[in-house]
């Protein structure tokens, strides 16, 4: 399976499974490459995103969105951005996608901003977990799905910032071959994640 963000959720589902199913060994691969499922041999994946393979077959596993979060250090020193353009006065740490090299983008909601919003790139991380310590350690704002942030936020290690400008979200998905006869192991995996699908909207 493929995608660091699921981890965070996945891993303490485990030890239900194979306490559920102890006659299944588990071989676990958590990255943020992009992975051919079917080229690859894989047999299913966690993805979010766009899921773009007609060959896959696909369930929801839920919603998020990004916000804005930085160390309250942070803000101490160099103040709290009250718009989107105060962006342009800060350390930005921005998400390199490993497969394109790309940045990712930061949305904000058009209504609100009238225009697009240039975002400086501070320092640049290609693992979520990298950018994590990186914004904890006070080095600058981060724009994360909130559910990677959620525990690091209700013990006051991170703040939220412009949270009424932030407009995109996310989804994930547990993806399969569809040209593949459906392993039962396999099957009873996937029924256990949507049983225990952890993600509502904006959890």
């Amino acid at each position: 399976m493929n995608d660091t963000n699921s981890a965070i959720h996945l891993m303490p589902l485990l030890q239900e499974f194979v306490t559920r199913y102890p006659k299944i060994e588990l071989d676990l691969d958590f990255n943020d490459r992009l992975i051919d499922v079917i080229a690859e041999g894989v047999d299913a994946a966690i993805r979010s995103g766009d899921m773009g393979d007609s060959q896959l077959k696909a369930r929801p596993w839920g919603t998020f969105r990004f916000i804005l979060v930085g160390a309250p250090p942070y803000f101490a020193s160099c103040g709290v951005p009250r718009v989107p353009t105060d962006l342009a006065n800060h350390a930005c740490l921005r998400y390199k996608f490993p497969t394109t090299g790309q940045l990712q983008e930061w949305q904000f909601d058009a209504e609100r901003t009238g225009e697009r919003i240039p975002v400086p790139c501070t320092h640049t991380f290609n693992s979520v977990e990298a950018l994590i310590s990186a914004s904890m350690a006070g080095l600058g704002i981060a724009y994360l799905p909130d559910f990677a942030v959620r525990e690091a936020i209700g013990t006051s290690t991170l703040m939220p910032v412009l949270d009424e400008f932030v407009a995109e979200g996310g989804k994930f998905s547990i993806l399969w071959p569809g040209n593949r006869y459906m392993l039962p192991k396999l099957r009873v995996f996937v029924d256990f994640l949507t049983e225990k699908r952890v993600l509502g909207d904006h959890a």
